[in-house]
């Protein structure tokens, strides 16, 4: 897997590549999403981390 810009190794928690579980901040529901979109957009609108996907 090619590095992503920032130089962030793939497996890292930090790789905005990789996918993320995120849960919605008031049902709780969960779904999965591009760690890039949640960081950049779902984050700011409370959306909390739930578990990093392999």
């Amino acid at each position: 897997m090619p590095v992503p810009s920032g130089g962030v190794p793939p497996d890292s928690l930090n790789d905005l590549g990789s996918w993320v579980e995120v849960g919605h901040p008031d049902t709780y529901a969960t779904t999965t999403m591009l760690r890039a979109t949640w960081v950049q957009f779902w984050a700011s609108k409370g959306w909390f981390l739930v578990a990093s996907l392999p």
